[in-house]
């Protein structure tokens, strides 16, 4: 038993520790209510608060929107400092049933809320962990929308991140200019439909005062360029109820408003009403083509697989037949194997390629042979199982067949790969070559898929400059295509070579130069800088696919990128890549 003096000790610390106990929650009380926190001061003029981790109690805003986890609060009234925003999201688990126009009061705990994974490299949104909210009066009027642009918001048009993040300016950087009205109600007036509905509901607009400023495509397509990201067009997230095609070139018929939010690499507006929107009718422009030219295509068909609903062969089949007059040639990129998505070592593809010819004899009565060589099991990049290749399809009735003129140590077979050993191919599509013969003209065809851009960071992210981290393995895929080429044209200087494919960078990149080098010339470069592009990521029109030609037989090309598959709102796309298709003539 412990004696009296032993229990007067134990006691008297207890007593202590209780004292103390009240002091320190009575600071924290007191902490608390004499903060007299704004929805600004938590937001502060940066990307994350400073006072994240704090509990904070008594902050007010007029509720804007709600959605499952939580809502948004905006005060009535701002602040001289446009660098900081005046809305903030509350994240709340349950909370009492409040309405838009409802002015409340809350208590919580500020966090940085990350979407998706620390590889994703995104942005943190602010939010308030709820604890505790009263409800001070209803039916409020909404604060005033921020309306983009006007004289107060310019919009930066051409740089997203110039520093590393390491200065807050929303005057100049796109990312902290979207940062500084983070969850405050938007509006923009006018504008064109540059990025057409994705899977997720959402498109991109570039709010009209931009269109002049901007290249454009006549579709309505918004270029990205070298000097020059395209921090104006703006993401917005349709209302779930509204389920209806938007393409490309669409316009706003009335202003649209919502709540400024972030996730997944872009900021966003989320829209809780309709919107009207107008879209763009075009007619596609007929292609360049001969009788007596060879007439070429090459299309990445995205994951291509014949467990594919039955409508994604008959629009391809139609694409092919209808939109590019059965070309003679038909280079097909991420055709999976037979058995799709399963990791089950089958790596031929010869189910699928003539489901596909099939279809395509059924559209136009027109028979395709095939070309192609099965990588190794799950050594070739994409979809695990998946197995991905390059295909040749070609017209039996055109008169092309692979040629037996060649045999030598460049060409041990016909068709082959090359790469398969390299250290830069690890992982990665080989490139195909085939010798074939038009007409009884020999040429050398090589259909190319680079490395993808999947581990790029986003343009609006937290990594800047964006992280690339296949870019070097691309670039030495080139070097390492431009210098067999090289040895080739050494071997062979009176054949024509065509490269053609997928080559997952833009037109002034380092691959590009590379895979040119001294003998190659892109054939896209003759069409109109408004045109060229095959992709559209975000609202951003870029080229990822070419034609390239030996140089002394590149004035023989006529390259065109018809834009007949990423204008179109994605529930009518084929794939996520435009063709592009050449009319070639020989000498």
């Amino acid at each position: 038993m412990f004696s009296q003096s032993r229990l007067t000790f134990i006691n008297g610390i207890l007593f202590s520790i209780f004292l103390l106990l009240v002091a320190c929650t009575a600071a924290n009380d007191s902490f608390q209510s004499n903060q007299s926190l704004r929805i600004h001061d938590i937001q502060g003029c940066s990307h994350t608060s400073p006072f994240l981790g704090q509990q904070v109690a008594g902050v007010t805003g007029i509720v804007t929107m709600k959605d499952g986890k939580g809502f948004f609060i905006q005060e009535n009234q701002s602040d001289d400092k446009d660098c900081s925003s005046e809305a903030v999201y509350v994240y709340a688990k349950k909370y009492q049933e409040i309405l838009p126009g409802d002015f409340v009061s809350v208590d919580g705990i500020v966090n940085e809320f990350f979407p998706g994974n620390p590889e994703d490299h995104n942005l943190s949104r602010t939010e308030i962990e709820l604890k505790k909210i009263k409800i001070i009066s209803r039916n409020n009027m909404l604060p005033d929308f921020v309306i983009l642009p006007e004289d107060r918001y310019q919009m930066p048009d051409r740089i997203i991140e110039d520093d590393q993040n390491l200065l807050f300016d929303p005057d100049k950087d796109g990312i902290d200019f979207y940062e500084s009205l983070e969850s405050m109600l938007i509006r923009i007036p006018a504008g064109v439909v540059v990025g057409p509905r994705n899977y997720y509901n959402e498109i991109v607009v570039l709010p009209e005062q931009f269109l002049s400023k901007n290249i454009l495509s006549r579709e309505g397509a918004l270029l990205l360029q070298e000097d020059d990201l395209n921090p104006e067009r703006i993401m917005i997230r349709l209302n779930p109820q509204i389920d209806e095609a938007v393409p490309l070139g669409a316009r706003l018929v009335e202003p649209v408003n919502g709540v400024l939010d972030y996730s997944y690499g872009n900021y966003k507006i989320l829209v809780n009403g309709p919107v009207k929107i107008e879209p763009l009718i075009l007619t596609s422009l007929p292609l360049e083509k001969s009788e007596n030219d060879l007439r070429l295509v090459s299309m990445n068909v995205e994951n291509f697989s014949r467990f594919d609903n039955e409508s994604r062969f008959k629009k391809l089949a139609r694409m092919f037949v209808n939109d590019l007059d059965s070309p003679d040639i038909i280079v097909l990129h991420e055709v999976m194997d037979d058995s799709g998505t399963a990791d089950d070592g089958n790596v031929s593809s010869q189910l699928t390629i003539e489901k596909l010819v099939e279809a395509i004899a059924n559209a136009g009565e027109i028979r395709y042979g095939s070309i192609y060589l099965p990588p190794e099991d799950n050594q070739d990049g994409g979809i695990k199982g998946g197995n991905i290749r390059s295909v040749i399809l070609y017209r039996l009735d055109s008169g092309i067949q692979k040629s037996t003129q060649i045999t030598d140590e460049n060409a041990p077979n016909n068709p082959f790969r090359i790469g398969e050993e390299e250290s830069v191919f690890l992982g990665a599509r080989k490139p195909l070559f085939t010798i074939l013969e038009f007409q009884g003209n020999p040429f050398l065809l090589v259909a190319v898929h680079l490395t993808s851009r999947a581990g790029d960071s986003p343009l609006f992210g937290n990594q800047q400059p964006i992280l690339k981290p296949e870019e070097m393995q691309r670039l030495g895929q080139a070097k390492y295509i431009n210098h067999y080429l090289e040895s080739w044209q050494e071997e062979h200087p009176d054949m024509p070579i065509l490269v053609v494919g997928d080559f997952n960078d833009y037109p002034w990149s380092q691959t590009l130069q590379a895979i040119k080098g001294s003998i190659l010339a892109d054939g896209s470069q003759a069409l109109p800088t408004n045109e060229r592009f095959s992709y559209i990521l975000d609202g951003n029109a870029i080229q990822l696919d070419y034609i390239l030609a030996s140089k002394g037989f590149a004035p023989n090309l006529n390259v065109t990128l018809p834009h007949i598959n990423t204008p179109l709102d994605h529930s009518a796309q084929i794939s996520d890549h435009d063709p592009i298709y050449a009319d070639v003539s020989f000498p």
